[in-house]
């Protein structure tokens, strides 16, 4: 944790200095930091720039919810909400649309809070995804006017909606595309390794082609100028 602090600090000082060359001022009141750790044994941590930043257990950036053991509850919470009102939306139109309009309805009130942020939230817990599960599978038997015990997998081939565990496939398949072809982003490249560049062992996962590098403390900074 020392370590994080001293190399904080340091990254924080040459951000202080590209401020102070734009003529910006930082808003200290504004800032927040949060550190980002599955580990239950933290220390605090102090940034000398910004001595009014305050530490938080949970941020919203970019319409992401994101809590300092990246759990993902929060975002997925807030997904249930929206979808919900997605539900209650369709159920009154029902009645009257043809399953067409049903598909345009989905894909602007169901279809962007389930796929937004998918690549960060998918390594929640299959618990965690369950009630979203639910209301998706609620969703597409309002849209085919299906009862309850209709099972929801022919629906959605019916439909030609991914289920959201597809969705969580599709997003994993296309970062990894990415990755193997060199188009993701810099910063992105360098949380990812190929197996065989790490061990030589035949394990249980020798057949995947990737690992993800994984670090013990990682802190973010939300601040606004």
């Amino acid at each position: 944790m020392s370590t994080l602090q001293t190399v904080v600090n340091g990254e924080m000082k040459h951000v202080d200095d590209w401020l102070i060359s734009n003529k910006l001022t930082l808003n200290c009141s504004k800032t927040k930091f949060m550190v980002l750790t599955r580990s239950h044994e933290l220390q605090k941590i102090k940034i000398n720039v910004v001595a009014g930043a305050v530490e938080v257990n949970k941020v919203k950036y970019l319409g992401v919810l994101i809590d300092n053991q990246l759990k993902w509850q929060q975002q997925l919470d807030h997904v249930c909400k929206k979808l919900a009102c997605a539900s209650y939306a369709l159920l009154k139109l029902r009645i009257f649309s043809p399953i067409s309009t049903f598909r345009t309805v989905y894909y602007a009130l169901v279809h962007p809070h389930l796929s937004y942020g998918l690549a960060f939230c998918s390594n929640a817990t299959k618990t965690s995804f369950k009630k979203i599960i639910i209301l998706q599978n609620k969703i597409v038997r309002l849209m085919t006017h299906s009862d309850q015990c209709t099972p929801a997998s022919g629906l959605y081939k019916s439909l030609q909606i991914l289920a959201l565990d597809n969705m969580i496939r599709l997003t994993s398949i296309t970062i990894a595309h990415s990755f193997h072809h060199k188009t993701l982003l810099k910063n992105f490249e360098n949380l990812f390794a190929y197996l065989k560049t790490s061990h030589s062992n035949n394990t249980r996962i020798v057949h995947l082609p990737f690992r993800i590098i994984t670090c013990r403390f990682l802190l973010a900074i939300v601040s606004r100028t």
